[in-house]
């Protein structure tokens, strides 16, 4: 049996388009510790809509808090910019890519864990914005925080954390480390639009060695 029927036989059946009230009995955010289990154990890539504050939610990673706001057109893969808000760690600044803890704070990822790679979940835009404390965050759309980008290049999660390295620069001391067994993940996180703007489109998929 190939991959895609594997896909088509086995895991497809399993996924929820789409899930909401009618079918939860829930209707608040979905990254609250009181959200059901299949709010909680969804596949990624389900859909949750939220009724009373008018919400789309979108399961990114399989961390525990790991639904994104796709309120506003962020999430579809259109023009549009997705943005979510989120409590940070000390440590983390502007420009830095982020992935969620088990709290639902964020901290720094690199491609050196396979914890932090999977549960990455975008690029701080703003740094104590909107409250003191909090961060804005782009998953998807352009992001000017950056320096030194080829423009036209794709990017990855950096060995060393919160940073990108171009993905055919292997000759950089940040390049994730792809000898088999070496624990270091390489995942798309983006496209190079000009020196300093980042297109932000992180891949779900990633490869661990």
């Amino acid at each position: 049996m190939s991959d895609f029927e594997t896909f088509v036989n086995t895991e497809l059946p399993r996924r929820s388009t789409l899930i909401t009230k009618a079918i939860t009995g829930y209707d608040s955010d979905p990254n609250l510790g009181g959200a059901p289990a299949i709010i909680q154990s969804a596949p990624l890539g389900t859909w949750f809509y939220e009724e009373t504050a008018n919400k789309w939610w979108r399961k990114t990673t399989s961390s525990p808090a790991s639904w994104t706001d796709q309120t506003g057109g962020g999430g579809g893969g259109g023009g549009g910019t997705g943005e979510i808000v989120r409590v940070y760690t000390i440590g983390v600044n502007v420009g830095d890519g982020v992935y969620q803890k088990s709290d639902g704070t964020v901290d720094l990822s690199d491609a050196s864990s396979v914890a932090t790679s999977e549960a990455f979940l975008g690029f701080v835009r703003l740094k104590d914005a909107p409250l003191a404390g909090q961060v804005t965050i782009t998953f998807h759309g352009d992001l000017g925080a950056f320096s030194g980008l080829v423009t036209g290049s794709s990017y990855i999660l950096a060995s060393s954390p919160g940073l990108v390295v171009g993905i055919s620069d292997t000759g950089n001391p940040n390049y994730p480390d792809t000898t088999p067994g070496s624990g270091h993940v390489m995942r798309e996180v983006g496209h190079a639009a000009t020196a300093t703007t980042l297109f932000v489109e992180a891949s779900r998929d990633f490869e661990e060695f």
